[in-house]
């Protein structure tokens, strides 16, 4: 089992050097890995590579049901980038924790790739968003996802 911060994502980012510190929590397995990092009380990064099984998704919620307890209101950004597929129960599951904690969520960001398939559920998961008015934004720059997440780091 290889570690995240072990896979390689690419084109490097300074960014990463900033965030990376922030780890809270990463798991991986035969098809996938997923790591959470908290670079301030209120935001949320989550970085996956691989196929996003239900385990691994568990992984988001681990980390952010403790922390908005506390009552942080928080801003989500997920680079899926090398995501290249998803078990449909852990889309099911982080949708509706969504759903159900959308007080607590301040905006959502999701950076994707060339997975079609990623980009169908991100879509999916984007028209549920918009029923509780959570503001749900979806790129294929990293440029301007890494640049609106400086931005609130």
């Amino acid at each position: 089992m290889t570690n995240l911060s072990q896979l390689d994502f690419g084109s490097p980012s300074l960014i990463w050097e900033r965030i990376g510190p922030s780890l809270v929590k990463e798991g991986s397995n035969e098809r996938g890995a997923l790591a959470a990092y908290l670079p301030t009380p209120d935001v949320c990064v989550v970085r996956g590579r691989g196929h996003l099984s239900l385990d691994l998704t568990r992984i988001v919620i681990d980390v952010l049901d403790p922390h908005i307890a506390k009552g942080h209101l928080v801003a989500l950004y997920y680079d899926y980038e090398h995501m290249t597929s998803y078990d449909a129960e852990g889309r099911h599951l982080v949708t509706n924790w969504g759903i159900a904690n959308r007080k607590s969520l301040r905006t959502i960001d999701i950076l994707i790739g060339g997975s079609r398939f990623v980009a169908m559920g991100v879509a999916a998961a984007s028209l549920a968003m918009k029923v509780i008015r959570l503001p749900m934004r979806i790129h294929s720059k990293r440029s301007e996802f890494e640049s609106i997440l400086l931005g609130t780091i």
